[in-house]
C-alpha cells in the first residue's frame, strides 16, 4: 500500500473529511478552553484563601510570642512563624494590634479578594 501511495495511485483524505475533523476539533476546543480557564481561576482563588489561613496561623504564633498581632507581613515571614505565601498571592495586613487582626488576599490569576478578621475568624469573600 505504501508503494502505491508513493507512486500516486493511493488515496488520501478528501477535503470534506479534513474539514469535518477540523470542525470537531474546533467544537471540542470551544468547550474545553473556558472550562480550563474557570478551573484555573477556582484553583487560584483557593490559593488566596489558603494563604490567609496560613497567615492566620502565623499570626497566632506571633501573638503567643509577642502578646500582640503583627501589623506588617514581614514580621510573619521566616522563622519561627514560617509564613511564606506564593509569589502570585498578594497578602496585606490591614490591621494588627493586641485586640486582633484583619488581612486580605488575592491571587494574580484569580478573580476574587478574600478577607479574614481574627482571631478565630472565617475567610470571607470581599
Amino acid at each position: 500500500m505504501l508503494k502505491r501511495m508513493m507512486k500516486g495511485g493511493g488515496k488520501g483524505f478528501t477535503l470534506i473529511e479534513v474539514i469535518i475533523v477540523m470542525a470537531i476539533i474546533g467544537l471540542l476546543a470551544t468547550i474545553a478552553v473556558p472550562q480550563f480557564i474557570a478551573h484555573r481561576q477556582r484553583a487560584s482563588n483557593e490559593g488566596a484563601q489558603e494563604a490567609l489561613r496560613s497567615a492566620a496561623q502565623a499570626q497566632d504564633l506571633y501573638f503567643i510570642q509577642n502578646q500582640t498581632y503583627a501589623d506588617d507581613l514581614e514580621s510573619l515571614k521566616g522563622e519561627p512563624f514560617g509564613f511564606q505565601p506564593d509569589s502570585k498571592v498578594a497578602v496585606v495586613i490591614m490591621r494588627g494590634d493586641a485586640e486582633g487582626y484583619t488581612m486580605k488576599a488575592s491571587h494574580g490569576r484569580g478573580n476574587k479578594t478574600y478577607i479574614l478578621s481574627g482571631p478565630g475568624g472565617e475567610v470571607l469573600e470581599k
